[in-house]
């Protein structure tokens, strides 16, 4: 492309509008080039995680803070419905002021709690150590509520507990979004984010 620079009378460069078109775009190219930051996180005490979502449907459903934890979740809507089809969940609970159990047993005990509600649950551990526990569970009935498949990471970071939670409400994730979902969870990792001081 040649670039046409011509000499304003007062002395200033005029450029050719096809260059000016030319330079916006590719800006706004090497910016998307480099688009990981997270889109949607969660921070308490001087610590946060985020996940990167491309998909730009999703709408913020709610949000609750108080002094130890924050939690907030994010939806794609169903089509013509007030309902959700997908959900984000994003919560941080302070593990230095609050006593919780490693998230190994807090996942025993979700899964204790959804197979007595939930005849069909189906459970997954898909990976497993002391300070980090991922899995997935899904159920076709359970108590009137319609079928769910969830995708679940409980870790610990330096400061918090993180919980982060995919929800699809079918009881069979297509395996490309199971395996982007598992993908993006274990890849979130805590980072020290501004607090404001």
């Amino acid at each position: 492309m040649k670039m046409n620079f011509q000499t304003a009378r007062n002395g200033g460069i005029i450029f050719n509008p096809r260059v000016i078109c030319f330079l916006v775009l590719w800006a706004h190219l090497l910016s998307g080039c480099n688009a990981t930051e997270p889109t949607h996180s969660v921070a308490l005490a001087c610590e946060g995680v985020g996940i990167v979502l491309e998909e730009d449907e999703w709408q913020l459903a709610s949000q609750h803070r108080e002094t130890s934890m924050v939690d907030s979740e994010w939806h794609i809507p169903n089509a013509g419905s007030t309902s959700w089809s997908e959900s984000l969940r994003l919560a941080a609970f302070n593990h230095r002021e609050s006593k919780l159990p490693p998230p190994m047993e807090v996942m025993e005990g979700l899964r204790g709690l959804l197979r007595a509600q939930c005849p069909s649950l189906v459970w997954n551990v898909i990976e497993l150590n002391e300070y980090d526990v991922v899995y997935e569970s899904s159920f076709t009935v359970c108590r009137g509520h319609p079928p769910r498949h969830q995708i679940v990471r409980i870790f610990d970071g330096p400061v918090n507990r993180y919980k982060l939670t995919y929800q699809a409400r079918l009881s069979n994730l297509p395996s490309r979004k199971r395996s982007a979902w598992i993908d993006r969870f274990k890849k979130a990792k805590p980072k020290r984010v501004d607090c404001g001081d």
